[in-house]
């Protein structure tokens, strides 16, 4: 049975009547011999019931530490293992692991009479309170003081021995400046040759839809000139617009490859262009065009 197992007025009644039970040897516990009928005797029972009754007061009420001292009154009045079992408890709710395991290990040695399921739980729960405390115990122990080395004293001056002469130490020296190699600069041709694969493949647009449009235009002449039609016309036409196109690209690519391809001859590490090179082409009249300007 615990605090909170039966109410208040049961607990005093089976208290009272464990209290008067011939085989509790309470007179041990007060150091003379003693029977139920002993005033001392029945004064002693309703101390110890009245200090129990309060203990679970204070215990429902939440007060774990007055019920705890509660309870140790009553034990030392009645050296009851139920006693040792409360107390257990509320050092427990009170957050005392020392305490707590200290009164169910009391209780666990002092009971015969607990069932084998019941002790076995019991004994698993003091193992857990006893880890807490060990753990506990190495959190909170200080570290060793570390003792500082003794004072080292410095060597005494060394008098240089006066048959040896004292060498000047030689002027300062300067040292020659040393030139440090310009760095290779290898020259990037990729956009060049990006430029210049462009321009290629419109020479060889123009080329492929230069001869179409040739093909075009000479069949034209051997079959319907002068009188074709313009569905028969349009044809040639869209080639040879390709075959400009074409032609277009590829100065444009040429000249844009020839032109990256003097920047990147002339670059410097060491030095910029004044200022970037600007290309730009389209087509006129007369054909197509391209212009590139810059400094290099």
């Amino acid at each position: 049975m615990t605090l909170k197992a039966l109410s208040p007025q049961t607990l005093a009644g089976l208290f009272a009547l464990l209290l008067a039970s011939p085989s509790m040897a309470l007179a041990q516990a007060q150091g003379a011999a003693a029977t139920p009928s002993d005033p001392a005797h029945e004064e002693t029972v309703r101390e110890a019931r009245a200090l129990f009754e309060l203990a679970h007061i204070h215990y429902e009420a939440g007060r774990y530490a007055e019920a705890a001292r509660e309870l140790e009154q009553a034990f030392a009045l009645s050296p009851r293992p139920q006693l040792l079992y409360d107390l257990h408890l509320a050092y427990r709710d009170l957050g005392d692991s020392v305490h707590s395991a200290d009164a169910l290990r009391r209780y666990l040695g002092g009971s015969s009479d607990i069932e084998p399921g019941v002790r076995r739980t019991l004994e698993r729960r003091l193992s857990g309170l006893e880890l807490t405390i060990a753990t506990q115990q190495v959190a909170v122990t200080p570290p060793p003081e570390v003792t500082p080395p003794p004072d080292i004293t410095p060597p005494p001056d060394v008098t240089p021995h006066p048959n040896v002469p004292e060498v000047t130490p030689p002027s300062d020296v300067t040292a020659p400046e040393l030139a440090m190699p310009r760095a290779h600069h290898n020259p990037d041709f990729t956009a060049a040759d990006f430029a210049f694969g462009v321009g290629g493949v419109g020479l060889l647009t123009m080329g492929i839809f230069g001869g179409l449009a040739q093909s075009s235009v000479s069949n034209l002449r051997s079959t319907c000139a002068p009188n074709c039609t313009t569905a028969q016309v349009d044809e040639a036409r869209t080639f040879a617009l390709a075959s400009d196109v074409g032609l277009g690209v590829g100065i444009v690519g040429a000249s844009v490859g020839l032109a990256l391809l003097i920047v990147a001859l002339n670059e410097s590490p060491s030095s910029t262009p004044d200022a970037p090179l600007q290309v730009s082409g389209g087509f006129d009249e007369h054909g197509g065009y391209v212009t590139a300007s810059g400094s290099f």
